[in-house]
């Protein structure tokens, strides 16, 4: 029966995110009060408040309702609940049909995809980049992001490095909506462009220091094929071949022993049920290093996430270097 609990309490916790409740819930609000300034059912709501009363989310202090300390802890994992509830709701929803071979590509939310997984990336996608950077001492002038999600990465990398311009790139309307929103919100406008655009029609207007590919070329593999990730790469690596290209995915573990260990964490069996569901098949590591030779890159180093972060060493970024560059960039060095 947790399993039924957890099914409802995931929707409405990405409810209480989604419709602004969560944060009237963090200054203390009565129904009442909430209904009024968010324009409420409310019947509904009493209902949801006494169910989230009875699962400890939050509690009554005086006449108000307020965050517990585990409802509180929750703003720290807004985007696993957008990926998961709001990206895949709609595959869990389409299971059935997919089941029948009757869908196959995209039945997911594409904009909670990418918003959900630029959440995310502050606690292991900003953390890496940021120690990957230092180790090699690679320079913070110009860098690009296709695939930026929720435009984090790119804010958190503006934010560190003062002289740091940066474009990102992102597919659909409503994320480049959402994430120029937020570089405006922060005053970064003027260092940050947002452009909207296939990631392989990109055209970057300068060389970058380095380009961050994060668990996107997992979705070109997926949409036209491995050879169209070789592709993109060489053209990448021939037209700007001063640039480092960061790549970071989850690769497919290829030993029966490693999948069996890894179905004890939650997140990499969520993770590898939703890549079957939409039948995107995860590469293996020895996959990936093929592509980036055949595409004409060497590993410069291949990164793990902190170990408290990924206990079980899902994530892995790949520093590459074309193996044609020159000039100033040709011999980056550890720092």
């Amino acid at each position: 029966m947790s399993s039924i609990k957890g099914f409802f309490l995931s929707w409405v916790i990405f409810h209480v995110f989604r419709c602004g409740i969560f944060e009237h819930f963090r200054v203390g609000i009565t129904v009442s009060e909430l209904c009024k300034s968010l324009g409420l059912d409310a019947e509904v709501m009493r209902g949801i408040a006494r169910f989230l009363l009875t699962e400890g989310i939050i509690e009554n202090r005086g006449q108000k309702l307020t965050l517990t300390a585990y409802g509180k802890n929750l703003r720290h994992h807004v985007g696993w609940f957008t990926l998961f509830v709001g990206g895949y709701g709609p595959t869990m929803q389409a299971l059935p049909a997919i089941l029948d071979g009757g869908k196959s590509r995209s039945v997911r939310n594409e904009a909670d995809v990418a918003f959900g997984s630029g959440e995310i990336d502050c606690f292991d996608l900003i953390p890496l980049i940021i120690r990957i950077i230092r180790k090699w001492s690679i320079p913070t002038g110009y860098i690009v992001d296709l695939g930026c999600g929720s435009g984090s990465c790119l804010i958190e990398l503006c934010t560190l490095f003062p002289l740091l311009r940066a474009t990102g790139v992102a597919m659909d309307a409503p994320t480049v909506s959402l994430v120029t929103d937020r570089v405006r919100a922060r005053g970064l406008l003027e260092r940050i462009s947002i452009v909207q655009c296939n990631m392989r029609d990109f055209k970057c207007i300068a060389t970058p220091d380095l380009v961050l590919c994060a668990f996107v070329l997992q979705e070109v593999a997926y949409q036209e094929g491995v050879p169209a990730v070789k592709a993109f790469l060489t053209e990448l690596g021939r037209t700007h071949p001063g640039a480092l290209v960061l790549v970071v995915e989850v690769p497919k573990r290829e030993s029966a022993h490693a999948v069996r260990k890894l179905e004890f964490g939650p997140y990499y069996s969520c993770y590898s049920l939703i890549h079957s569901l939409t039948r995107q098949r995860l590469l293996s590591a020895s996959e990936w290093r093929a592509i980036f030779c055949h595409a004409g890159y060497r590993i410069v180093d291949e990164a793990r996430v902190e170990e408290s972060v990924d206990p079980f060493g899902v994530e892995v970024g790949y520093l590459l270097r074309y193996r044609a560059a020159g000039g100033r960039r040709s011999g980056i060095r550890r720092a």
